[in-house]
């Protein structure tokens, strides 16, 4: 079965633009058919495509964590000792 850019994106949990770029780098093994890319389910399936979670948190936002779950945990360990 063939995809277009739009499913294949979907699939993979990125944008259609994702998609164009990796095709274009040669990292995704797609024919273009008139003025649209298809992409065989194969090729997808042959890779694990994996999204990245994102930016790693700065330490001041992961500072602003550090408080509140200490808290948590004192206060959990203080509501098990009643």
């Amino acid at each position: 079965m063939v995809l277009g850019v739009n499913d294949a994106a979907k699939r993979m949990g990125v944008r259609p633009e994702r998609v164009l770029k990796l095709i274009h780098d040669g990292r995704l093994e797609a024919q273009k058919v008139g003025s649209r890319w298809v992409i065989d389910e194969s090729a997808l399936s042959s890779r694990v495509w994996i999204k990245s979670p994102g930016r790693p948190m700065s330490a001041k936002s992961a500072m602003v964590l550090v408080p509140r779950q200490a808290t948590f945990a004192r206060l959990m360990s203080d509501a098990l000792r009643m």
